[in-house]
C-alpha cells in the first residue's frame, strides 16, 4: 500500500509540474505577443497644455527637465540607457527674442558629442523668466550629410514627437516627421531668411495644443520644430498665409 501511495503521489507531482510549465509558457507567449504588438510609450507622460507666459508669448506647461525625463524614459525602453544628458550639461545661450516670442529667450542645445559638428542636435527654448518650454527643435546640418547622421536625425525626430504625442502610433509618428521634413526641404527659404524671430514655415501640422513643422533655409540647418498653440494662434498663422493641417 505504501508503494502504491508513493507512486500515486509521484504521478500527481509530475502532472502538476507539467501543468505549471504549460501555464508559464502560455503566459510568457501572451506577454511577449502583447509587448511586440503595442507601440512604446514613455513611462513619464507629459500632460500637455499651452499657456500664456507673457503677453502673446505661449509656452508648454512642462519644463525642459520634464521633457528630458520623458524622452529618456521612452528611449530607455529600447536602448536600455538614457540619451539626453541633464539640462545643466547642455550648451546655453540667450537671445533678445525667441522665434515666436518678442521677449528675452534662453536656448539650450544638446549634442551627443560637441567635437562632431555634423551630429544632429536638439534645442530647447525657454523664456528668460520661466522654466517652461516655449519650443523644441531637432536640427540637422545638410552640409555635413551622411546616411548615418541622417538616420540618427530621424531617430531623434521620432523620440521627440513620441514624447509629446504618446498616443500616436509609431507609424503615425513616422509619417508626421516625414511629411514635415519633406515640406521643409521642398519649401526651402533663401539664405536671407534664417530661422529667427517671426519666421514662419509654409506648412504646419497640429493636434490639440501642439504644432509641428519644419523650417529650412539655405546655409542653415533644417529644423523639425514643436511649439505650443491655441485656436487663436492657429487662426493667426492661417491669416499670415501658412497652410495648416490637423493631425488625424
Amino acid at each position: 500500500m505504501k508503494n502504491k501511495k508513493h507512486i500515486f503521489e509521484q504521478i500527481v507531482y509530475i502532472r502538476t509540474a507539467i501543468l505549471f510549465a504549460i501555464i508559464l509558457s502560455v503566459g510568457s507567449f501572451i506577454y511577449v505577443t502583447k509587448y511586440k504588438s503595442t507601440d512604446m510609450k514613455p513611462k513619464t507622460l507629459l500632460q500637455i497644455k499651452s499657456v500664456e507666459n507673457r503677453k502673446n508669448e505661449f509656452v508648454f506647461n512642462f519644463s525642459a527637465d520634464a521633457f528630458i525625463e520623458s524622452y529618456n524614459s521612452l528611449y530607455t525602453l529600447k536602448h536600455k540607457s538614457a540619451y539626453l544628458s541633464a539640462l545643466e550639461k547642455w550648451q546655453k545661450s540667450t537671445d533678445e527674442t525667441g522665434i515666436h516670442s518678442d521677449y528675452e529667450t534662453n536656448i539650450y542645445r544638446f549634442s551627443e558629442d560637441e567635437k562632431l559638428w555634423a551630429l544632429p542636435t536638439i534645442s530647447i527654448y525657454t523664456p528668460s523668466n520661466s522654466i517652461s518650454v516655449g519650443e523644441i527643435t531637432v536640427n540637422f546640418d545638410w552640409h555635413s550629410y551622411t546616411e548615418k547622421w541622417y538616420k540618427q536625425y530621424k531617430s531623434m525626430c521620432y523620440y521627440t514627437l513620441k514624447t509629446v504625442f504618446p498616443n500616436l502610433s509609431d507609424k503615425q509618428i513616422t509619417n508626421l516627421y516625414t511629411k514635415a521634413n519633406d515640406s521643409g526641404y521642398e519649401h526651402c527659404f533663401s539664405s536671407e531668411e534664417w530661422y529667427e524671430n517671426g519666421r514662419l514655415p509654409v506648412e504646419m501640422f497640429f493636434k490639440d495644443n501642439i504644432c509641428v513643422y519644419s523650417y529650412f533655409a539655405i546655409g542653415s540647418s533644417q529644423r523639425l520644430c514643436v511649439i505650443p498653440v491655441t485656436e487663436e494662434t492657429i487662426c493667426k498663422f492661417k491669416g499670415k498665409g501658412v497652410i495648416v493641417y490637423e493631425i488625424e
